[in-house]
């Protein structure tokens, strides 16, 4: 059986994820839901993605622990010497490399083209909806594809709401 392909993503009321390579809001239940769902498992993220995560987490000495990251560039020299990490020059080279990695479920992490790229791909839409308007210029494709909603679940922090869905075709 082929590991199902799914998005995991942040998204304001107004389609933004993110504004000059930052997520603009911070929801630590968000960043925990986020760990918990991708630890053991593959990430797809595009190379800009990558290397936030990689500065954010440097602190730590690791970079996202437990977990494979597969990086999608088009710079052809691009090269990253950490364990468990793959460089790839396509989306279909990610999806091959993560899937001959991954037997459960691979996770695409963004950013913006990456998911613009994939979306019509993936089998499952994990989305959390932050119910504020902010202003951005990296924004989330069309996903109505996504007309299933499997589970709902309302949240608030730090006068934050937020809505975790799950999207089943």
């Amino acid at each position: 059986m082929q590991p199902r392909l799914s998005i995991i993503v942040a998204v304001s009321e107004n389609g933004v994820i993110g504004n000059k390579n930052e997520i603009p809001w911070h929801i630590r239940e968000d960043l925990r839901r986020f760990r918990i769902m991708t630890e053991g498992k593959t990430v797809i993220v595009g190379r800009t993605t990558f290397e936030q995560l990689r500065q954010a987490y440097e602190s730590r000495g690791k970079l996202l622990p437990d977990r494979n990251h597969v990086i999608v560039t088009n710079q052809k020299d691009y090269v990253v010497s950490l364990p468990k990490c793959f460089v790839c020059h396509s989306v279909q080279e990610a999806i091959n490399k993560a899937k001959s990695i991954e037997k459960d479920e691979i996770f695409v992490a963004g950013g913006a083209s990456l998911f613009a790229q994939i979306i019509q791909k993936a089998d499952r839409l994990y989305l959390t909806k932050v119910h504020m308007v902010v202003d951005g210029d990296a924004i989330f494709p069309d996903y109505s594809r996504f007309t299933r909603i499997i589970s709902e679940e309302t949240h608030e922090e730090k006068g934050i709401r937020f809505t975790y869905y799950t999207f089943g075709q």
